[in-house]
């Protein structure tokens, strides 16, 4: 950035200071395993604001659009269907910064670089309090404030913020990526407030106030099902609630969510009976119910849920809300039945080999950011898996490679950003245990050698694709060729800094490959443009090409691709 330009600050009122922040404590995205482009960039001072054109010292979020959805990879949520909208804003990732003093919460400042508008809800953690919703995009205001005379993309994000009584230290940012067309970037944040109770001047709007202590209404269906508990009970001109039949109340209660069912259950002791039916639990999704999910809750779920299938605690337990004991005693008592499982990014940092051994039947096994050892893993356990992602994860090379040994069965496997440079013949165990794979994700994993690829074609039914920056030596001549002739039904092919990609690969692509949807080949080195043309001719199903930082394509390639192609979204940046 300009030195003789001053960072655009927050108003900031006597008696109160500005902090930037000091750790994130979690961050579930990251574009790599290295510093450049990862969340370590939004620790202290904005280095980039209000420039752009170098992403080294942002946090970039890769991810836009609704193309992740529409990946052969993505898997569709469950349990959502007892879940209200309000309860479940459009979220796709998350990030928990902490400050050096807790302060009370008076002015919050985004420094975006690159794509603004990604902000979706801001929360703050108080102690003995819990979380507390700072902002939501879906009803409280905000402005931003150009970051170079309107000239340059990048903005100072000023939300207006509610009224917390309460000092704060820890902050958490939900992104909405799918509203975007392109990557977004942030480069820094900024918390303004004071160590005593708000001064006169910060009194907030009362209407802001008011909606922040409004409860969020219930869903629909919630609404009508309470409603229909207290008529059932009270009323000499109604049938009482112990008169309705089991399976007429059971129906009611479904379409409660399950703290809702925990409220319930006091009404009497027939609303008891009905909440402790486990078949209430077979799929409980309490992913969007972070901010609530606690060690007490835990034991009052483990004491309903017998019989439980499905399991999804993402982004749960961030500031120490539940411990690793509190997950052992949960799994030791249910993960016998669980056959899908997600526990990505949740806040336990020890070592969680312990759910190979305690859920046996899994099916489906996903552990963004986990941390997997080896000292108490054993081979003969967990070997029905059809989908693992492991991405960002330490995951000891053992235990990695057992899991991939004893299923043969895997369809979709993520390793995304999870360094796997010391197990180079990681490709070899897959080639040769698991050719069912319809999915792999090796995006900066640095496990490729010259010859990593060869294996790789024996996994004739891949759909899906990721290479990205995935090797420490560059592709030997041809094996990337191979690999398309080998897997004809590719659709999804991301080969963003791939080294050693040239046009013979490129074409061979076009030759091999029409289903293809979705190619990525940013920052490429010398591609030209008539190989990339065979792309668009060879693969007429192609609906995203990006070549952003491709060196050797001319604008006017560009410009006629846009113009010939125009259902295919081609993304250029230099």
């Amino acid at each position: 950035m300009s030195r003789e330009r001053p960072l655009l600050t927050p108003v900031c009122y006597a008696g109160e200071r500005k902090q930037f922040v000091e750790s994130v404590l979690m961050a579930s995205h990251e574009y790599g395993p290295n510093l450049s482009y990862g969340s370590i960039n939004l620790i202290g001072r904005p280095s980039n604001f209000p420039n752009y054109g170098d992403h080294t010292d942002s946090y970039l979020l890769s991810s836009y659009g609704n193309w992740p959805r529409l990946a052969p990879s993505y898997r569709l949520e469950f349990g959502l269907a007892r879940v209200a909208p309000c309860d479940n804003p459009p979220v796709d990732e998350f990030f928990v910064a902490t400050f050096e003093q807790a302060v009370y919460p008076a002015e919050v400042g985004v420094y975006e670089t690159l794509h603004p508008g990604s902000i979706r809800r801001i929360t703050c953690y108080v102690v003995k309090v819990g979380w507390v919703c700072l902002w939501d995009g879906r009803s409280d205001k905000w402005e931003y404030v150009a970051g170079d005379g309107g000239a340059s993309p990048a903005r100072l994000f000023l939300p207006t913020l509610r009224t917390v009584p309460h000092r704060t230290r820890v902050l958490r940012f939900e992104l909405n990526l799918r509203d975007h067309r392109y990557i977004s970037g942030l480069d820094g944040i900024i918390l303004v407030g004071g160590v005593h109770d708000f001064h006169e001047a910060r009194a907030k709007v009362g209407a802001v106030a008011s909606a922040a202590a409004s409860p969020t209404p219930p869903p629909v269906e919630a609404t009508a099902a309470l409603e229909l508990i207290g008529r059932a009970a009270g009323g000499t001109n109604q049938p009482n609630l112990t008169d309705m039949p089991y399976e007429v109340l059971y129906h009611i209660l479904s379409h409660l969510d399950w703290f809702a069912l925990a409220n319930v259950e006091k009404v009497c002791v027939r609303c008891a009976e009905v909440v402790a039916d486990a078949r209430l639990y077979r799929e409980v999704n309490l992913r969007p119910y972070w901010d609530r999910v606690d060690s007490h809750f835990l034991l009052w779920l483990g004491n309903r849920c017998a019989g439980i299938k499905k399991l999804d605690l993402s982004g749960c337990g961030i500031v120490n809300e539940f411990n690793i004991i509190d997950l052992q005693i949960f799994f030791k008592r249910h993960g016998h039945t669980l056959t899908h499982l997600r526990l990505n990014c949740i806040g336990v940092r020890h070592a969680m080999s312990f759910v190979l051994l305690l859920c046996p039947e899994l099916t489906e096994l996903c552990m963004q950011n986990a941390m997997l050892d080896s000292q108490r893993y054993q081979p003969p356990v967990c070997k029905r898996l059809t989908v693992l992602d492991l991405s960002r994860a330490q995951c000891a090379p053992e235990t990695l490679l057992a899991l991939l040994q004893q299923n043969p069965h895997l369809q979709h496997l993520s390793l995304a950003s999870c360094d796997q440079s010391s197990l180079p013949d990681i490709t070899h165990t897959i080639g040769e245990h698991n050719r069912a794979l319809l999915s792999l994700k090796l995006w900066k994993t640095h496990a490729l050698g010259a010859h990593g690829l060869v294996p790789l074609q024996h996994c004739t039914k891949l759909r899906e694709l990721d290479l990205g920056y995935s090797n420490h030596e560059d592709c030997a001549e041809g094996t990337l060729a191979r690999l398309a002739a080998a897997c004809p039904d590719l659709r999804w092919l991301v080969l963003g800094g791939f080294r050693g990609i040239t046009n013979n690969e490129l074409l061979a692509i076009a030759r091999h490959c029409p289903r293809l949807q979705y190619l990525d080949l940013m920052s490429s080195v010398m591609l030209s443009g008539e190989a990339i043309n065979a792309i668009f001719i060879g693969c007429p199903a192609l609906r995203l090409l990006e070549l952003s930082y491709c060196n050797g394509i001319e604008q006017e390639w560009i410009d006629m691709w846009r113009r010939e192609f125009p259902h295919v979204d081609v993304k250029y940046q230099h």
